[in-house]
């Protein structure tokens, strides 16, 4: 699996489990009153020393639920230690989290929160991988199930917890268990995973920002701020940098010379457009590996 493949599919299952929450096929999350209510926040322990970045923290009446991912491919030791710090988190670190949280729903108050739990959520594919696999697969699978409750998804199928496990929540559990219908082709609602890789960050850029401005009048210039706030992430500025400089060497954006932002109009919006089939056959880095011998003019406006 390529690099952008795997990106991919990484991205489509977040967007699963959006689906799945909001109900889009049939009964889902919402539908018992639960909210997410952040998005890659970290979670800081000191008393216990630990911390945690949940991708998505879901809000109920009266429970907190932490979900996380796992990278297509193998369950890593670093993936059984990441999601083994849920269960060294305190109560008091899970309430400072939801004060800090933007809760919107009125009938939702994270005082009256008695149960927080986590769950983990492997491709479909990629559980039966590892539990008809070899003796390695097999032993990080059940090392997982014993750090997390564990959830399976893949396009066109459920969200459904595995094995008969539980969560602190009866209803939830029990939706869970039954498995909530999610689609083959999910909504585009998420871009950016927990590790944004530089072709994540470009789509997310060209379809997330730019496709989603009125470029009729003069288009939209964006600079490094204006991306970091618009998903609320910390991006590297050398990561921002790469990302703007891919798009203007392939023509999807000029830099202007009086504040160096980047603005993309309609008249490139060819390739924007164009931007997942280009990502199809070439990543960032190889673009400019293959740019190395050509004379640079990268510090230079395109606007004298």
């Amino acid at each position: 699996m390529s690099g952008w493949d795997k990106q991919k599919e990484h991205i489509t299952t977040h967007n699963l489990f959006q689906s799945a929450v909001f109900g889009e096929e049939e009964e889902g999350l919402v539908d018992l009153n639960f909210r997410v209510v952040g998005d890659f926040m970290y979670i800081l322990d000191t008393r216990n020393d630990v911390n945690i970045e949940p991708p998505y923290t879901v809000l109920g009446t009266d429970t907190a639920i932490f979900f996380d991912f796992i990278e297509p491919g193998q369950i890593t030791s670093e993936d059984v230690e990441r999601i083994s710090k849920y269960n060294e988190i305190s109560r008091e670190a899970v309430e400072n989290h939801l004060d800090r949280a933007p809760i919107s729903e009125d009938n939702l108050d994270p005082e009256e929160v008695e149960w927080f739990d986590h769950c983990t959520i492997l491709r479909h594919e990629q559980f039966i991988d590892h539990q008809a696999g070899s003796a390695e697969q097999r032993q990080k699978l059940e090392q997982l199930k014993s750090e997390s409750c564990i959830a399976t998804v893949s396009p066109g199928t459920s969200l459904s917890l595995v094995d008969s496990e539980e969560l602190r929540n009866g209803p939830l559990t029990s939706l869970l268990q039954e498995g909530i219908s999610v689609p083959e082709s999910p909504p585009n609602l998420v871009y950016l995973t927990r590790e944004i890789e530089d072709e994540a960050l470009v789509l997310a850029i060209c379809e997330e920002i730019v496709l989603g401005s009125d470029l009729s009048d003069g288009g939209v210039a964006l600079n490094f701020e204006d991306v970091k706030d618009h998903f609320g992430r910390d991006i590297s500025y050398e990561q921002l940098e790469n990302a703007f400089e891919y798009l203007r060497d392939i023509n999807a954006c000029r830099k202007r010379r009086d504040d160096g932002r980047y603005l993309f109009t309609k008249y490139a919006l060819n390739q924007v457009l164009g931007i997942r089939d280009r990502l199809e056959n070439e990543t960032v880095e190889e673009h400019f590996s293959e740019d190395e011998t050509e004379t640079s003019e990268s510090e230079i406006s395109d606007f004298m």
